[in-house]
């Protein structure tokens, strides 16, 4: 085994470490500048949003012959910078996989805005740093709680510095309950 000195690149997320701030920095730009010049979207405008303000949900189906443009296999190339370093795009990328199979023209061109966010905000970087905060339980939500619906499934978010906000934990829960102590 040889000692090759610090890592610097690993899996397509570069390395960035400063001992004397005590932090480390990752982030993925060569990742998003082939995945952009992959899908021949090298040469698009930055945008400064992952998804426009108001979504398009309409529910007309594809046409009979499938999109020449790779949705799928560019989902998938997003979801692994999600899982790695970009938490600001995951609502987003959640967002389209719902429509995997059947995507519309206008989630491809959701898709392709989303593929221009990232080519904006390539330099985008995830910083951890030393601190003295205890770990352990920091945030507790209940999106949309009090909404009044019929059925309301809720989404309930706990957060740790140990899970990152990255992977936090998540559970989708598929009772109409009044309080979440009622599980």
């Amino acid at each position: 085994m040889t000692d090759m000195g610090p890592l610097h690149f690993c899996l397509g997320i570069q390395v960035c470490q400063h001992p004397t701030q005590g932090t480390i920095s990752l982030n993925q730009r060569s990742y998003i500048t082939s995945l952009l010049s992959k899908y021949h979207m090298d040469s698009c405008t930055g945008m400064d949003t992952p998804l426009p303000q108001t979504l398009n949900h309409n529910s007309t189906p594809p046409s009979i012959d499938k999109p020449s443009f790779p949705y799928a296999h560019v989902l998938s190339s997003i979801r692994y910078l999600v899982s790695c370093t970009r938490a600001d795009i995951c609502f987003a990328s959640n967002y389209l996989s719902r429509y995997m199979q059947n995507p519309t023209h206008s989630h491809i061109q959701y898709l392709k805005r989303l593929l221009c966010y990232l080519k904006q905000t390539c330099d985008i970087s995830l910083t951890y740093s030393k601190t003295s905060v205890p770990t352990g339980l920091i945030g507790y939500s209940i999106p949309k709680w009090g909404v009044i619906h019929v059925h309301i499934n809720l989404h309930q978010d706990i957060s740790s510095p140990l899970q990152m906000l990255l992977s936090h934990g998540k559970a989708r829960s598929n009772l109409v309950s009044h309080s979440p102590l009622q599980r």
